[in-house]
């Protein structure tokens, strides 16, 4: 069995996992850096989508084990909003959520040194704008975080 990935090649392979999949091409898959507000947005506002999958920062990490000098094993939360424009969206918000869970799982079962799961709190409902409809999804991942160069 491998190493799993680098801590800082999670958010990347959770986009390009999702964006691959034949559901989502069509479609605006993010990485929010702090800076995806207005992208977001735009992909809301959009009359041909009205939806956009935009995977948030990094949540939190617990210590799985220690690595050697200068490295942890870490186990990271991870999430995964899917947003739909009540007014505009063509796709229902949950089979979006459906596909891009099944996207990452699908992944998991091809490398066993990749695998996600779904987290205890699986998502929940964003409602905080009347224009936006949204769930935001949990997951977990092994990763490794080197504290040295």
């Amino acid at each position: 069995m491998g190493q799993p990935i680098a801590i800082e090649a999670v958010k990347p392979l959770v986009r390009s996992t999702i964006a691959a999949h034949t559901f989502f091409t069509s479609q605006t898959v993010l990485d929010d850096n702090g800076d995806s507000m207005e992208l977001e947005e735009a992909a809301l506002n959009n009359p041909a989508l009205g939806q956009c999958v935009t995977v948030l920062p990094l949540l939190d990490a617990e210590l799985m084990s220690l690595q050697g000098h200068g490295a942890a094993l870490l186990r990271v939360g991870l999430a995964v909003r899917f947003a739909v424009n009540p007014a505009k969206h063509q796709l229902d918000v949950l089979e979006m959520m459906r596909k891009g869970t099944g996207a990452l799982l699908a992944y998991s079962i091809a490398d066993k040194r990749d695998c996600f799961s779904v987290a205890p709190k699986a998502f929940i409902i964003s409602d905080g704008d009347p224009g936006l409809l949204a769930y935001t999804c949990f997951f977990e991942k092994a990763c490794v975080m080197r504290y040295t160069d």
